[in-house]
């Protein structure tokens, strides 16, 4: 077993423990499994298994959306929020009364 994968499953079985005994709430939990898909998804690229990597794929995906709508993406929707007030509207037809 490559580190990658040792690393990940470490932080599973870790995560899942904290977070059955209560230790960790599941926001935590999440992003703490985000990492561990992101290791599994990285480790199945690098050997060239492609169903495996799409798997954790998944896994990664519905952490991270677990992650950020149980509260873990706030500072990072702020963020967004902030940048996004600086952008405005332009208008993108002619004018009107311009001959075409």
């Amino acid at each position: 077993m490559n580190t990658l994968a040792l690393a990940a499953t470490a932080i599973t079985g870790a995560t899942i423990a904290a977070h059955l005994t209560g230790r960790i709430t599941l926001r935590t939990s999440s992003g703490y499994l985000a990492i561990a898909n992101t290791l599994n998804l990285t480790n199945n690229l690098l050997r060239y298994d492609p169903v495996w990597a799409a798997v954790s794929a998944a896994g990664l995906a519905w952490s991270l959306w677990l992650w950020w709508h149980g509260g873990g993406g706030d500072d990072t929707k702020r963020r967004l929020r902030r940048w996004s007030r600086r952008f405005e509207g332009v208008r993108r037809t002619a004018p009107a009364g311009s001959p075409a």
